[in-house]
């Protein structure tokens, strides 16, 4: 079972295993990335799990702070109307900026993540032959922790597990991306 409480749990131990290590790789005042992530989550009231695919790029303002800024596209499958009869889908279109805080290590940077957005969902239900949309928009504040592996001397990997938090309800996301180290 998803809980807040669990979720922390194991995002601490993660974060704890990662900094076991000296540090020797980093990223420094300067650097900047592109590149793309596929977001997945779930909602903590049960009702549907999410994925989908965005954009992002990264400026490190100074040796350990770094500012990164993504607009994702996620698609909701609710998976408790569907035993009803009941078709509904969700989307949404989120736009953030967050700030990390880089802790290196000799293999991979791990960094906490805070970040505000604004997020643009539009919800859909089918029932009866009879369909209902509504779209709204909201601000968004997300916590959480990633980590950023090199490939290659250019080339990123990250990884991340973020809280974010909306009026409509607190989604847990991970989301795997790639990017170009310019």
């Amino acid at each position: 079972m998803f809980t807040l409480k669990n979720v922390f749990k194991k995002v601490a131990i993660l974060v704890i295993a990662l900094s076991m290590s000296e540090g020797v790789f980093s990223q420094l005042k300067g650097d900047f990335a592109a590149g793309i992530t596929a977001p997945f989550g779930y909602n903590f009231s049960g009702s549907y799990y999410d994925f989908g695919f965005g954009a992002v790029i990264q400026y490190n303002v100074s040796d350990p702070i770094r500012l990164s800024g993504e607009f994702d596209m996620l698609w909701g499958i609710n998976v408790t109307s569907s035993v009803y009869g009941i078709k509904s889908t969700m989307t949404w279109q989120e736009f953030s900026l967050y700030g990390h805080y880089l802790i290196a290590t000799n293999r991979a940077v791990i960094y906490p993540l805070v970040g505000v957005g604004f997020v643009d969902m539009t919800a859909k239900v089918k029932a009866l032959g009879i369909t209902v949309s509504e779209s709204f928009k909201r601000p968004l504040v997300t916590i959480g922790v990633g980590n950023t592996t090199p490939i290659t001397d250019r080339l990123i990997a990250n990884f991340e597990v973020r809280l974010k938090i909306v009026e409509e309800g607190t989604r847990v996301h991970a989301a795997v991306g790639i990017a170009y180290l310019f």
